[in-house]
């Protein structure tokens, strides 16, 4: 009886002693993992509020700074309500240290006055001072996006509180100027890099020792497109690297990777960095994974490593907006950001064993491509795979490809496109082929693209696969540039830098088929091809036949079941952006570049359906 009253007075005891414990001291479960995209908590189990900032490193503590986001209020509703900050020691648990800056509840004439909209927060370490300095996106309660300011404010600690100090107009004009990055060079200066207003030119300036006001006139980012937001810049090797986006509200859109040597310019356009596909939401490398860049975050202790920052946003509901944090690959000194579902800082250890999310499970684990030693110097050994489909299953990966659905207007005969068309089964992909039931001149053909999904820049891709013998119809297997330039005849310069049709194998003509290059549109006179045919007695003679093609920053190459039968040199012809992979069927009429016309195709007229089949594609990077 002694021990039971002993037992319930401890018990009593305990439940005091939690009681008396502060929330924020019960730590939430510690986490070791990211993921992109889902709701991130900090250490009081509440979503992260931090959103389009960045992070700062000081003495050993990370400090993310970012937008706090009022409850239940839209952006057209007024939703800042200041700069929202959180520290961590390995950037996966973050410790809410409340909000630092606060808009004015009071003071209507205060410069952030509740109503005013602050965004994009970032902030440097000035050691002369030995001060943070905290610059925001301002515009004035009542004054709207038309005209803007640069916030700035200030502490002498990391975790604040911050004073507001001053602001000025951004990009040395009187509308003010919109995103922006701030970068700390090597020497200490530090740039302020931002879309001037009203002409959209993306500009550059240099800010005084104390970093409060710019020194100076701003120039002009030389070779920066007009549009280009939400920047984001590191230096790495003495090269700058920036991503950004372009400009779109709300929306996603794609990204744009530039390069410098000075952070001047002059800047090279190498397309979008990022490949893969955001299961989540949806959505793929044409919307940034449904994002817009934030900020790049060197991490500590890792070597030469790096994280970009994304923010998914939710203008109907800004506290509801996401975080996709990435880790960024280095492939011949050019920024590649693929999706990863699940990722920890142990991948920065282990890039050259890592498999991503695109690897199909069913791929060999160690298989290379397929190179015989008489035919290139290439050692087939520096090759990883980075992307596979062994078409083992019976149904498409949707997070790979796109089945496209859409008629195409031929001289004399129409085009179909549809599911129905496409079919994995029995170890293979089947591309088919027949004839509409409507009338004599409509035709069906399968196709189906990694548009939006994964488009990588450079590397070794091979595809093992079976195509028809043309008569009014082909196979091919190719690659496209993201975006709308060869369609519309946007940049066109003479070269295939900025992107091309990469034509790996056309299957047009009976033993034989061609490969090559378009580019420049395909708006006459701007257009431009560079094709040859390749002599293969006996193609469709046997079941498979292997396709391969390297892909360097100097040369293309092009096997035919492991020997280079074509190899590419000329500088102007060497794309240098992100392509996507296509494998199309088409049917002809009257033509002059396929064997045959399919309307005297007497299979394909008597209702039968011939298959192109593909046995798998697997896309190699360098080791390096």
């Amino acid at each position: 009886m002694i021990k039971m009253k002993q037992i319930k007075f401890s018990i009593a005891v305990m439940n005091l002693i939690i009681l008396f414990i502060p929330l924020s001291k019960i730590q939430a479960k510690q986490i070791k993992d990211f993921h992109p995209g889902t709701v991130w908590q900090d250490n009081n189990r509440k979503s992260i509020n931090a959103h389009g900032g960045g992070v700062i490193f000081h003495k050993g503590v990370y400090y993310w700074y970012g937008e706090h986001k009022l409850e239940g209020k839209s952006e057209k509703n007024f939703a800042d309500g200041g700069i929202h900050c959180y520290s961590s020691a390995d950037l996966i648990n973050w410790h809410d240290e409340g909000i630092v800056l606060s808009v004015d509840y009071k003071n209507e004439k205060s410069d952030l006055a509740y109503g005013c909209i602050l965004e994009r927060p970032k902030v440097v370490y000035n050691e002369k001072n030995q001060q943070f300095v905290a610059y925001f996106k301002l515009y004035l309660k009542g004054i709207g996006y038309e005209t803007s300011y640069v916030g700035v404010a200030v502490s002498d600690k990391p975790s604040g509180p911050f004073n507001y100090h001053h602001k000025f107009h951004g990009g040395g004009s009187p509308k003010g100027s919109g995103d922006f990055s701030m970068f700390k060079d090597d020497d200490g200066s530090l740039y302020h890099l931002t879309v001037r207003k009203p002409d959209k030119a993306f500009v550059i300036g240099k800010m005084d020792g104390d970093y409060y006001y710019p020194d100076g006139d701003y120039q002009i980012g030389k070779g920066i497109q007009s549009h280009t937001e939400a920047p984001a810049v590191i230096k790495r090797k003495g090269l700058y690297h920036m991503i950004g986006s372009g400009s779109s509200g709300w929306q996603p859109n794609i990204a744009r990777y530039y390069t410098a040597k000075s952070l001047l310019g002059e800047w090279t356009y190498h397309g979008n960095p990022c490949n893969g596909f955001n299961k989540i939401d949806s959505l793929g490398v044409e919307k940034t994974f449904g994002g817009q860049s934030s900020y790049i975050l060197k991490v500590e202790g890792k070597g030469d490593q790096y994280i970009a920052l994304f923010d998914i946003w939710k203008p109907e509901n800004p506290i509801t907006g996401r975080y996709i944090w990435l880790p960024i690959n280095f492939s011949n000194n050019k920024m590649v950001i693929s999706w990863q579902d699940v990722w920890n800082l142990n991948v920065f250890g282990k890039r050259k064993t890592l498999r991503n999310s695109f690897v199909d499970p069913q791929s060999p684990k160690y298989v290379k491509p397929l190179i015989l030693s008489d035919s290139s110097n290439l050692v087939s050994s520096k090759w990883v795979l980075n992307f596979s489909d062994e078409f083992n299953d019976s149904v498409i990966d949707t997070s790979k490809w796109t089945v496209e659905n859409n008629t195409r207007k031929r001289v004399d005969i129409s085009l179909i496109a549809d599911n129905k068309q496409v079919e994995e089964k029995d170890g293979n992909i089947f591309i088919k082929y027949r004839k509409s039931n409507m009338n004599d001149t409509v035709y069906m053909a399968g196709r189906f693209n990694s548009s939006g999904k994964f488009a990588p820049t450079y590397g070794f891709l091979e595809c093992r696969m079976h195509i028809v013998k043309p008569n009014g119809h082909q196979m091919a297997f190719w690659m496209m540039p993201e975006g709308e330039g060869m369609k519309t005849g946007k940049g066109v310069d003479g070269t295939a830098n900025d992107g091309a049709e990469i034509d790996i194998i056309e299957g047009n003509k009976s033993d034989a088929y061609s490969n090559g290059l378009h580019w420049d549109s395909y708006i006459k006179p701007a257009h431009k091809s560079n094709g040859a045919l390749i002599k293969s007695t006996g193609i469709h003679d046997q079941e498979y036949h292997v396709y391969g093609f390297e892909w360097s920053a100097t040369y293309l190459k092009f096997y035919f079941d492991g020997k280079v039968v074509r190899e590419m040199t000329d500088p102007k012809l060497i794309p240098q952006v992100p392509h996507f992979i296509y494998f199309s069927g088409s049917c002809f009429g009257q033509n002059n570049w396929v064997d045959g016309d399919i309307r005297k195709n007497e299979f394909i007229q008597n209702g039968g359906i011939d298959k192109a089949y593909i046995d798998y594609v697997r896309v190699y990077q360098q080791l390096n």
